[in-house]
């Protein structure tokens, strides 16, 4: 298992490369898109692998801490329709981002 500050500077490389590789503000998924202009947390493999994976088919609630703009909790929603899904960050412009998408 990876040191926790060595898994943390691998994420934080690892944004920094989506930053600036990513040519438009926006992802486009089969059934939806996210935009991810105004914050800082961008859509990224982590995020769409975690929810893809998730076993979420008896989950009722869900909690997106530090949700950006919102992705995972707009996977989980498509995922499983009867979970309540909340999402909460401390960066305004995520939360307008959030509420956007």
């Amino acid at each position: 298992m990876l040191p926790l500050l060595l898994f943390n500077k691998i994420l934080f490389h690892y944004q920094v490369i989506i930053n600036y590789t990513m040519p438009n503000p926006y992802f486009t998924f089969t059934q939806f898109t996210v935009y991810h202009d105004l914050g800082a947390m961008k859509v990224g493999t982590d995020g769409v692998l975690l929810c893809a994976w998730a076993d979420i088919a008896k989950a009722k609630d869900a909690l997106d801490i530090v949700t950006g703009s919102g992705l995972i909790s707009l996977m989980l929603a498509q995922r499983n329709t009867t979970m309540r899904v909340k999402a909460i960050d401390i960066e305004s412009e995520a939360i307008v981002q959030a509420r956007y998408n």
